[in-house]
């Protein structure tokens, strides 16, 4: 299987989920247009609790960034049994949500997945879904909720919130604007690291490459085999360097244990 036709949908997005240079408008300036988003966003709680609607059917907005997948890390405070779902309350820091995962009876029941999820109380958790508003209250549907084993993950989403929330500010486009010094710019651009072709560096820093490159169109996951497609090294090579990236915190696994994302 050939992954050829993923590349055509790169632009647009950086790795972490912000803004690459073609959302910008040509004067250098953020456009103060929305940007429709159905990619994975890392944000804080603070940041769902400031999301608005233009109206009650529309997209989510934060930082004038309409969101529809998001994803958060906290810790789950509580944790409570009702007759048909499960109740989290999750702190980060910056704020406290409630997240109702609802348990399909045909395939398990709410005793059972309160025992799996119980020792997950006081621990830190890394939550994915969709922001929808659930019984006039904000919730996060398809919420898949995993226990963070790497401190470093933490920081790692941290940093990418604040980093997606300045990109979507324009914070950048004047740090790396043409004719800007280059040793006043906060991150180093794309241009300056990486030429065409393969990705430089070790073969750790070249895998880290190629799935924060492709996380924002490969939302469930960056295939193993696409990874090995384009390094032109055995799968097997790559999944022993990407099992070590995601014990280190700098990558987590997609959908699929064989796919890999960036916070």
């Amino acid at each position: 299987m050939s992954y050829a036709d993923y590349d055509a949908f790169n632009g647009g997005f950086d790795a972490a989920g912000g803004f690459s240079e073609t959302n910008m408008d040509n004067g250098g300036q953020h456009s103060q247009k929305a940007q429709t988003r159905s990619t994975l966003t890392p944000v804080t709680i603070k940041q769902i609790h400031e999301a608005q609607q233009d109206t009650p059917d529309s997209e989510w907005k934060i930082n004038n960034v309409e969101l529809s997948m998001v994803s958060i890390v906290g810790v789950v405070r509580k944790l409570e049994n009702t007759s048909s779902a499960l109740i989290f309350t999750i702190e980060d820091g910056t704020g406290s949500f409630d997240i109702r995962k609802w348990v399909n009876d045909e395939e398990t029941s709410v005793d059972s997945e309160y025992e799996y999820y119980k020792p997950f109380e006081s621990k830190y958790v890394h939550v994915t879904g969709v922001l929808k508003m659930q019984s006039n209250r904000k919730g996060i549907n398809q919420s898949n909720i995993k226990l963070v084993n790497d401190h470093n993950q933490v920081l790692y989403h941290q940093l990418s919130a604040i980093k997606v929330h300045l990109e979507a500010q324009g914070a950048f486009n004047k740090l790396n604007a043409p004719g800007s010094n280059d040793d006043n710019k906060l991150f180093v651009s794309d241009g300056d690291h990486i030429s065409s072709g393969a990705p430089a560096g070790s073969l750790k820093d070249q895998i880290h490459q190629i799935i924060r490159a492709n996380t924002a169109t490969m939302n469930e996951g960056v295939p193993l085999a696409y990874i090995a497609q384009k390094l032109n090294l055995p799968p097997a090579k790559v999944e022993v360097v990407g099992q070590e990236l995601v014990e280190e915190g700098a990558i987590y696994n997609g959908y699929e244990d064989n796919t890999y994302l960036v916070f």
